[in-house]
């Protein structure tokens, strides 16, 4: 594989970060971060920028893109929430068939892969740390299972009074959203975590789970790989004891992420699991 110069392209990432911080209309902002991440993805300069991560030669590297994408991800979650927000809900209604496509079904969807790696048939409590304003777990959870508490977590004053917002114009009580660190939060009676990607605090939640969770609580954390590793805190390389992985999902090409269930005893890792 041919890499670029490391320099040049580590210079060309501050030079989108520098055009990113000066943009305030967001309608203008997305399309500056689509075009940067157009740039980071090209197969040449991921291919440099994979081999500086994997080398860890540029720490700093990883400081310069969360916020812009955490910006994206805000103004995305956002537009998707009001349209869940400003549709007709009954009864029975689910979130599978209102979700819009595009980024919305692509977020809904991904999360699927979930019920290939925990059984929720007996989950009583199901938390979500960082559900953003479009609790995409949660939803999906609520459309496809009876879990009777659903818990959705976000630092955020805007991110969770938006998902409120959601919840509140589905009306399904078994939902409940707080607005609090996932760090901070008291795991007693959860039978499933789902950790997502750009929570800032993964191994202080964790920690967290460990020390008041149910010893049996299944630990699901959305792991960044290659470039993705830009803009997401990475965490599996350095779990807290005595976590390890216990199985990986399928790498999901658009944002660069992955599920990693994780266990806290000695017992045999699963047959599916991919060796990190």
């Amino acid at each position: 594989m041919i890499h670029l110069d490391a320099d040049w392209v580590i210079e060309g990432i501050v030079q989108w970060c520098s055009r990113l911080r000066d943009i305030k209309d967001d309608a203008a902002f997305e399309i500056a971060w689509t075009e940067t991440w157009a740039w980071i993805t090209d197969p040449l300069r991921a291919a440099t920028l994979n081999a500086l991560l994997d080398g860890n030669e540029h720490p700093g590297m990883c400081e310069l893109l969360p916020r812009f994408q955490r910006r994206w991800l805000a103004i995305k979650e956002r537009k998707e929430a009001e349209h869940l927000i400003s549709s007709p809900w009954g009864a029975n209604a689910v979130a599978r068939d209102r979700v819009r496509a595009g980024f919305g079904r692509l977020t809904y969807d991904r999360v699927r892969e979930l019920f290939d790696l925990v059984e929720l048939g007996s989950c009583r409590k199901f938390v979500m740390v960082g559900c953003g304003a479009f609790p995409a777990a949660i939803l999906l959870v609520r459309d496809l299972t009876s879990v009777p508490d659903l818990i959705a977590l976000d630092v955020e004053f805007e991110a969770a009074t938006m998902a409120q917002r959601v919840v509140d114009a589905i009306g399904d009580h078994r939902i409940h959203v707080h607005r609090i660190d996932g760090a901070d939060y008291s795991y007693v009676g959860a039978d499933v975590i789902y950790i997502a990607n750009h929570v800032c605090s993964k191994a202080r939640s964790i920690e967290r789970v460990r020390d008041s969770a149910p010893q049996d609580a299944v630990v699901i954390v959305r792991e960044p790989y290659g470039v993705g590793r830009l803009v997401a805190e990475t965490v599996v390389s350095h779990l807290p004891s005595p976590y390890r992985v216990a199985a990986i999902g399928a790498n999901h090409g658009t944002f660069y992420s992955r599920h990693v269930r994780l266990a806290r005893d000695e017992a045999r890792t699963s047959s599916n699991a991919t060796n990190v």
